[in-house]
């Protein structure tokens, strides 16, 4: 577990813990893995790694994608709704959303 301390307070309201922290150094062109993020405070995360990058690496971070899926995936759906009280109800409105995501 490392920790990594920043100058300023970290001001990103989607950084969650479990998102996926990466650094790139100012000397390459390549980005690295750190590992998963286990805590956030004010001006520092920890995270689930044995390794510390240098002062003044850029850090980022990702989400999780089996975690964060905006909708289901595929070409077919199913749904059934139901209503188990004895009482009459009325359904007004069913509605969803459709998007192509993939061909």
């Amino acid at each position: 577990m490392i920790t990594l301390n920043f100058q300023a307070a970290i001001d990103n309201a989607s950084l969650q813990i479990g998102d996926i922290a990466y650094y790139k150094s100012l000397y390459s062109d390549s980005i690295f893995s750190l590992g998963a993020i286990t805590s956030i405070s004010e001006q520092s995360i920890e995270v689930d790694s044995t390794y510390t990058p240098n002062p003044g690496c850029f850090i980022m971070f990702s989400k999780d994608n089996k975690v964060n899926s905006s909708g289901l995936k595929g070409y077919y759906s199913e749904i059934k709704m139901s209503y188990s009280h004895g009482d009459k109800a009325e359904l007004f409105a069913v509605s969803s959303e459709i998007t192509s995501s993939s061909k």
